[in-house]
Formats: C-alpha cells, structure tokens, sequence
C-alpha cells in the first residue's frame, strides 16, 4: 500500500490539545494529525492518522485557550463567528463527521488554504481539534450572495461577478479547482457612500488541485443547478466547471433570481442535452454573449478566468463611462 495512503487506528484517554503538542504525538511518524474525537476533551477517543506535514502540526494548531467562547456548545457542522486573544474576531468552521473520508477532506482544505493569499479569499489561520477538529479563518463581514442578490444594481452586481473570477482566475493560475462555485458561498459586504462592494469566496471542502492535467478530476461534486455537464455525465473534469458555475452565477445575479427558476422542471439530464436558464432581454448583449460562452456544453469551448475577467472589466469600464455621461 502507498505510505500515503496508510492510516494507523488508535484508541487512548488524554487532553487532546495537549497531545497534539506534545512530542508523544511527534514521534507517530512524525506526523499523525488528522484526527476525530467521539465525545469531549479528556474521555476516550479514537482517531484515525495520516502521514501528514510536521509544519502543519507544530505551526497551525492553535491552543482553545485563544478563545473566549465556549467552543464546547457547538451542536452541528457550523461555521461560527468567536473572538480570540488578543482580541480578534474570527470564523471557525467545524468538521464533526466522524469518518476517515471527512478527515482526509478536511487536511485536503487545510492543504490549500495554506497556500492560499488573495484579497477575495478569507484568510487562513490555523486549525483547532476542541471539541471537533476545525478550520479557523478571517472573519468576513457580509452575508451571502444569495441573499443580497436583489438588493444590487447592475454596476454593483458586474463588481461582485468580477471580484469572483479575478479569485477563480488566482485559483486557476495555481492548478485550483473550487468545484462548488455558487451565491451561497459568495460573501457580499455592501459598503456605504459611492456603494463599494466586496466578494469573498468562501468553502474550499470540494476544492481540488489538478497537477496531473487540466482534465484529471473526478466524481460527482457540486451543488444541483451549478454542476457542469461533464461532472453530471461523471466524467473526468478539470477547472472549467468552474467557468461553467461561474456563468450560472452571472446569470443568478443580472436575473436576480433563481436560475432555473424560468424553467417548468429543472432535471440535470437536461442540462446534460443543453438545456439553460433563459437570459432576460434586460442583460446588456456583450455580457449576454458571455454568460452564454460560459456555460457552452464543451469545457474547451468556455473562455479560462483569465478571459472572462479580461470581458468583465471591459464590461464595467463601459459601465462606468454611460453612468458618467
């Protein structure tokens, strides 16, 4: 069996912050971390280890005593806004799906968040393993493209779908794949006075790197009404599903919207024979046109992120200059 894909199964009594810090955990190859709890600190646990970094151990982990809520109280998968010492707010985000396949999820997030740094990418600070493992990163004011959609004008809504692929593009340029590009995890900040808007992308879980070829992805990932045809025929998939969610997205947001919503039944064998929202005549003809080339059936025949922001900048400079006039 590879040695990455060994895991050793243990059971023991011991404060469970304490032994990730301590060199007992240390000298387990040198490196066992991801692991799951099955009840509080300081009962019986049983965890699951895979070979991972030593810099993720010694340097991420940050001890519960940081932070001034009871991380105890948490009852469900949850993302939660808590403050630290010194004081800052912060967002964890719980994995408490007691699986090896979750846990393996759960280091494959922390793996690319670590070598994440754009503006539209919450920040990356640590993990915590009290009371269930946990990613904490920066907390981002806002609530969910999905429910401020209605609350933005075209020029407001053409910032956001920019912010968005000017990310997927960085994403994109590393060999990243999201795979779950959608409103719900879009984080809008409206801002005041000349109506600023920030985007964060956010849920890096489905995320995957594609170092074998573009085309070197697969299984079934995704939300219903984003995936692309390919991931729907289970086919092997790469970062222009992305390019295809991103475009349902411009069409979430210029529609306000559900997507489907204009269509009688949405059924994804439909989308698999071409089947799309309809764009409303409002929608200027050039992001129309794009909208259109993100979604093509084929993967090769939709525009890379860098392309489509090179169109959406385009599309606001014009924007801009008839809001001026």
């Amino acid at each position: 069996m590879p040695r990455y894909l060994a895991f050793a199964s243990i059971s023991f009594d011991v404060d469970w912050d304490a032994y990730l810090m301590s060199e007992a955990a240390l000298g387990l190859g040198a490196v066992g971390l991801v692991a799951v709890a099955f009840g509080y600190r300081k009962l019986r646990y049983h965890a699951y280890y895979r070979k991972l970094s030593t810099d993720l151990l010694v340097n991420d982990i940050i001890p519960s005593s940081r932070f001034t809520n009871d991380l105890m109280k948490v009852t469900r998968n949850v993302s939660q806004t808590v403050l630290t010492h010194p004081p800052e707010h912060v967002s964890v985000k719980y994995e408490k799906t007691q699986t090896k396949r979750a846990l393996v999820a759960f280091y494959r997030e922390v793996s690319i968040l670590k070598v994440l740094s754009h503006s539209c990418i919450p920040e990356y600070k640590g993990v915590i393993f009290t009371p269930y493992p946990a990613i904490v990163y920066e907390y981002v004011k806002g609530a969910s493209l999905s429910e401020m959609r209605h609350r933005l004008d075209l020029r407001s809504g053409l910032l956001v779908l920019l912010q968005v692929a000017q990310c997927l593009s960085y994403l994109h340029a590393r060999k990243i794949c999201h795979r779950d590009v959608k409103s719900a995890n879009v984080v809008v900040n409206m801002g005041q006075g000349d109506g600023f808007v920030g985007a964060h992308l956010i849920d890096f879980g489905s995320a995957r790197m594609t170092l074998k070829g573009d085309q070197s992805l697969v299984g079934k990932v995704g939300t219903a009404g984003y995936m692309a045809p390919e991931i729907l025929r289970g086919l092997a998939h790469g970062v222009k599903t992305d390019i295809y969610s991103f475009g349902i997205l411009m069409h979430e947001v210029v529609s306000k919207a559900d997507p489907w919503e204009s269509c009688s039944q949405y059924e994804e064998e439909d989308v698999t024979m071409g089947l799309r929202p309809d764009i409303p005549d409002t929608v200027p003809l050039r992001l129309a046109r794009l909208i259109r080339a993100c979604w093509a059936p084929k993967p090769d025949l939709r525009p890379d992120a860098k392309e489509v922001v090179t169109r959406l900048e385009k599309e606001f400079a014009l924007f801009n200059i008839r809001d001026f006039a």
